[in-house]
């Protein structure tokens, strides 16, 4: 009976061991990369992929006349972080407002909607969520902690 709990035990340890191995030990086929899109390419972006933008990008794109019009840059950070600074004509919907509400942004959807935050995590979840809500231009731009963008208060 012992020899048998033994066994059984070793058996266990054994398919936890092999149960355990690392993901990352293996190449994933057809997993969802993050995209870099040129600004003047970013329209180019199909439906459901996961585009981002440099903080290089989002400039040019600012300064691009042919773009004005076309675009909508949103800070997903909260109300307070946006007030102590943001990119330029950014307007300003939280994370959480995107979330439980992704029409939120249904006057821009005819739009590129260019999403930063501080790192790219906060702004990344918000692209989740448009894309989801059937969104298809959204691109998630470096966050004002990864880019020196030049930040206004007003």
């Amino acid at each position: 009976m012992k020899k048998l709990l033994s066994l059984a035990l070793v058996l266990v340890l054994a398919f936890s061991l092999v149960a355990c191995k690392k993901a990352e030990d293996k190449p994933a086929e057809n997993a969802d990369a993050t995209e870099s899109v040129p600004a003047d390419q970013a329209d180019s972006v199909q439906t459901g992929e996961k585009a981002t933008m440099t903080g290089d990008e989002v400039v040019a794109l600012q300064a691009d006349a042919e773009q004005e019009g076309k675009y909508v840059i949103v800070d997903v950070r909260s109300a307070e972080e946006y007030a102590a600074g943001h990119i330029k004509d950014a307007k300003n919907v939280p994370l959480d407002d995107i979330k439980n509400d992704p029409s939120v942004l249904e006057a821009d959807k005819d739009k590129k909607i260019v999403l930063y935050c501080n790192s790219g995590k906060k702004s990344g979840e918000a692209q989740d969520a448009l894309l989801a809500a059937g969104y298809t231009d959204v691109v998630n731009a470096d966050g004002v902690k990864t880019y020196e963008y030049e930040l206004v208060t007003e």
